[in-house]
């Protein structure tokens, strides 16, 4: 699709070079950090659960805000949304920000920090 937006989802604490975006969101001290408060540590920002409670958390719906008109600006082909692990923070919030997106772009969702999963192109290492 032509004028395609990359959505790249990652992890500040990782190990490697942080990913070449046009734009990078680092959501650490934005969004609240569910990791601590979740009975199961496997679950990440795509389980639904996890990605309510980080979506409800105060900032992130500024962070939503700021994604979407990102999207609106036809220069910027990638988007970085960092937190500290890259599992849950990041990637729920370009979950839900693909989820809500009604403009013209083709978006494609990229998990540096989550195994490849059917439904999206997702990447486990960083480039």
């Amino acid at each position: 699709m032509k004028n395609k937006v990359k959505l790249i989802s990652f992890g500040m604490s990782l190990p490697g070079p942080v990913p070449k975006v046009d734009v990078l969101l680092d959501v650490r001290w934005m969004v609240q950090n569910p990791y601590h408060s979740l009975a199961d540590k496997k679950l990440t920002g795509k389980d639904d659960g996890v990605r309510k409670q980080v979506v409800q958390s105060p900032g992130a719906e500024e962070v939503l805000r700021a994604l979407d008109s990102l999207l609106a600006i036809p220069a910027i082909r990638t988007i970085g949304v960092a937190c500290m692990g890259g599992r849950h923070r990041s990637v729920a919030l370009i979950e839900e920000t693909a989820t809500r997106y009604a403009g013209p772009r083709g978006l494609e969702l990229i998990h540096l920090a989550l195994p490849a999963r059917s439904g999206h192109a997702l990447k486990g290492d960083r480039p």
